[in-house]
């Protein structure tokens, strides 16, 4: 009695003990200053192991997340923070946490109170007792562990080839074929993959800890049974497995032991959440692995695929409030639990519908009581991460082939009815909806939206990353000229027609892609625009420069990754601007015209249009003959930009804004603001005058931006070009910049051309085609301030000098 009496005392003591430090605890967070407008989160851990707990804070709001550790009383304190959805997630080796993780809402002024419970793990059993019972109760679970990565179940061909185990079950004899298992990463291999400076200082530890964290599964996965081709568990043969690291079953639902000693008690983690994904799929995923793992990345820069999703938008999708049933939290509506939660998206994956049916469809089920946020398991098999949730379907005759990721994408993100025709989405607004950005009218002309390929397996991940699911880059490239809908290079013409194979290479993205891949052996005979009907169209979309989801960007595949211009010329600036390079270089240069003028006398009855935005025909000057250079006169070669030291001198670090904080900014257009830091005073960046630059064009202003300059001497070409066609030629030329072809004869002479003035100009010779090219050359290439403005005068000074003009008020560069 005397002892029982003794438990108790101590029990109350304990607990009051536990409580007062809960109490002081929170004491003291109340006396923590919450600004009005931001707001704070105490956090208090009780149980076995509540100091130097790692607390970690994610969500929308941060850009990362944050890290404390909790002190001897278990407590913790994030405070100004903006208001918005968080998550609170514990994390301490050999130690479990319950819950797991706490969503939190932070209001402006206020402290919210989080609390967890911790115990240390028990001692892990080894896979080999849940296989002795699941590969019968639950034979479907073994077999697609067996069959995903986790699983490691490799073979190598006769020729030492390997191929995974669907590979297998597909092409080899059942079960006399079993015995060329191989297993890969093994310790041969993983030594091998050491030895790569990638890994400098790694151990097989280390590549061990995430491909076999368990020795006792690793020694014993040799003894489990296999998998028939018909997918069920082969229960006789079991000799054919080998010795291999896998990740088994504890390493994600935490120690079996009182699961074993108690079957109707559940594991650790019956339902391992993102926190267990995470243990590997992390920032301690090492980027020299990225070359085996491309999907690897968690997103620019690499921060991790579990640092990326907490701070996603997938990561706080059961927040809001609107979501449930009362102010409580206690119960989420099936309408909203089917997109806003794990167990809904999963449970009604098979109910689908629109604005009108999908409501009707969920009426009648229960409020959901678990509710967690759309995370790893919602989208991946747990068992086999390399299937999704749902499965491709093929095409039928009223809908066209989807991939499993198109449809696992869609069972939320609403877009097509499975008669392919577009819903009536749920959320019924351009802002949420893709329904208004995703799907073109083949019907039309017009291009409403950017077309899905929806059979591919990388049907949305080809520019989205679905683990940060965020759209910053996405929305400015649709703000971009490659984005946009209205544009010119996107919708003039039917694109994929045969007539238009000469523009594919850069009006399509499939066309860029493969000219990427091989330019010498380019062929659009080899473009495959499958996935458009009608007259559907594509803008350049992120699989034009980048290769995978990983978004890691293409390089060139020929001339050693160098870039061959329409003169023949091959030149190289950067592995990422080259890619800009071989769409923005024109489609003529000097050679065209001087082949055209050698071919046979005049008059040319048309001129040579070098394209638009050639921008890197300007910035390369000489080197690859852009523009017409003259006989005995001498031009600059590429802009080196050396007062820049280094930086704003190639493509990508202006047009991405290399050096400012929005970098890769996706509108590619450089802002005043970057070149303003050094070119003081600026308004614009036509502003900008190159230090102890002449006035070139001799109108006595010494400080206009360099475009100023430029304009004039144009300005006077273009005078220069109407007075030759009318009295050396004879026909009266008028120059029109938004029509094509450009150059018209201007019959009324009035240097207008009028709607009636139809006829192109025919009756150029060698001087007046020069002129009229490099003219022409300076105004579709807007920037050529920019780009290499020596050039571009040279070219206007140098065609003004060829029609006879007095030359004395300019100063040639």
């Amino acid at each position: 009695m005397e002892m029982v009496m003794s438990q108790k005392i101590f029990c109350s003591v304990r607990s009051l003990a536990v409580g007062l430090i809960v109490f002081l605890g929170f004491a003291i967070f109340a006396n923590v200053a919450v600004a009005a407008d931001t707001g704070s989160i105490a956090v208090i851990i009780t149980g076995d192991s509540n100091e130097g707990v790692v607390l970690q804070l994610s969500g929308p709001e941060l850009t990362r997340a944050v890290e404390k550790r909790s002190d001897s009383s278990g407590a913790v304190a994030f405070t100004r923070l903006t208001p918005g959805d968080y998550a609170v997630t514990p994390k301490k080796s050999g130690v479990v946490f319950t819950p797991g993780v706490r969503n939190v809402t932070v209001t402006s002024g206020k402290s919210s109170r989080v609390r967890f419970s911790s115990a240390a793990m028990k001692a892990k059993v080894g896979m080999n007792y849940c296989i002795s019972c699941h590969k019968t109760i639950t034979s479907e679970v073994y077999s697609e562990w067996l069959n995903g990565p986790h699983g490691n179940f490799n073979y190598k061909d006769a020729n030492g080839n390997e191929f995974d185990y669907g590979d297998f079950t597909t092409t080899f004899n059942y079960p006399s074929d079993y015995s060329k298992f191989s297993g890969h990463p093994n310790s041969s291999t993983i030594n091998t993959a050491l030895q790569d400076p990638a890994y400098r200082g790694k151990t097989e530890k280390y590549c061990l800890s995430c491909h076999g964290p368990s020795s006792i599964d690793n020694a014993s996965v040799k003894k489990f049974p296999l998998v028939r081709p018909d997918g069920r568990v082969d229960t006789i043969n079991r000799s054919a497995q080998v010795e291999r690291p896998v990740v088994g079953c504890e390493a994600c639902h935490g120690s079996g032991r009182t699961h074993i000693s108690r079957p109707k008690s559940a594991v650790t983690y019956k339902e391992p959440t993102a926190v267990q994904c995470g243990q590997c799929h992390s920032n301690k995923f090492p980027n020299g692995h990225l070359g085996d793992h491309p999907l690897g990345a968690g997103g620019v820069n690499n921060p991790g695929i579990y640092e990326a999703y907490q701070t996603s938008p997938h990561a706080s999708s059961n927040t809001d409030a609107e979501l449930y049933t009362s102010s409580k939290k206690t119960a989420m509506t099936p309408l909203c639990a089917k997109c806003h939660s794990d167990q809904g998206s999963r449970f009604y994956k098979d109910i689908d519908g629109d604005a009108s049916t999908l409501p009707p469809q969920l009426a009648g089920e229960r409020a959901h009581k678990k509710f967690d946020a759309v995370q790893c398991r919602t989208c991946h098999n747990a068992h086999d991460p390399s299937s999704f949730l749902e499965t491709a379907t093929a095409a039928t005759s009223v809908a066209s082939a989807r991939s499993a990721q198109f449809n696992t994408c869609t069972n939320c993100h609403q877009l097509l009815a499975d008669n392919d025709a577009v819903i009536t989405p749920f959320h019924n607004d351009h802002a949420s909806s893709i329904v208004y950005s995703h799907v073109d009218n083949p019907g039309t002309t017009a291009l409403e939206g950017f077309n899905v390929d929806r059979a591919s397996e990388q049907a949305c991940t080809v520019c989205h990353n679905p683990h940060d699911a965020s759209t910053k880059i996405n929305k400015q490239w649709a703000e971009s000229g490659h984005g946009d809908l209205d544009a010119e290079p996107w919708t003039e013409y039917d694109w994929k027609s045969v007539g238009r194979q000469a523009c594919q290479r850069c009006h399509t993205p499939t066309g860029f892609s493969n000219i990427v891949a091989d330019q010498e052996h380019y062929s659009p005979a080899n473009n495959d625009f499958s996935h458009l009907v009608g007259s559907q169209n594509d803008t350049l979309t992120c699989v034009g420069c980048h290769a995978d989801s990983s978004f890691k960007r293409r390089t060139i595949g020929s001339y050693g990754g160098k870039v061959k211009f329409p003169s023949g010329a091959i030149v190289t600036l950067d592995a990422d601007s080259n890619l800009c390079m071989m769409c923005h270089q024109g489609r003529a240069s000097k050679v065209d015209i001087d082949t055209r003028i050698n071919a046979g006398p005049p008059p040319y009855t048309s001129f040579s249009n070098i394209h638009y935005f050639a921008a890197a025909a300007t910035f390369f000057g000489t080197e690859t003959l852009g523009g017409y250079e003259y006989a005995g006169k001498t031009y600059v070669s590429r802009s080196t930009f050396a007062d820049h030291q280094g930086k704003f001198n190639t493509c990508v670090s202006c047009h991405l804004r290399k050096q400012s904080s929005e970098s890769p900014d996706h509108h590619f257009v450089p802002e005043t603001s970057d070149c303003a830091t050094c070119h003081t005073g600026i308004t614009s960046v036509a502003d900008i005058r190159p230090a102890n630059s002449p006035d070139y064009d001799g109108d006595g202003n010494s400080t206009e931006g360099i475009k100023g300059e430029i304009d004039s001497i144009r300005d006077a070409l273009y005078i220069a070009i109407r007075t030759y066609g009318s009295v050396t030629v004879g026909f009266p030329i008028v120059y029109d910049t938004n029509v094509n072809p450009y150059w018209f004869r201007d019959t009324n002479g009035n240097g207008t051309r009028e709607p009636t003035e139809s006829t192109g100009y025919n009756r150029f010779d060698a001087k007046l085609l020069k002129a009229c090219y490099n003219y022409h050359m300076s105004l579709k290439e807007p920037h050529g301030y920019i780009h290499n403005h020596r050039y571009i005068l040279q070219l206007l000074y140098d065609s003004l000098q060829d029609l006879g003009v007095n030359m004395t008020p300019y100063t040639r560069p």
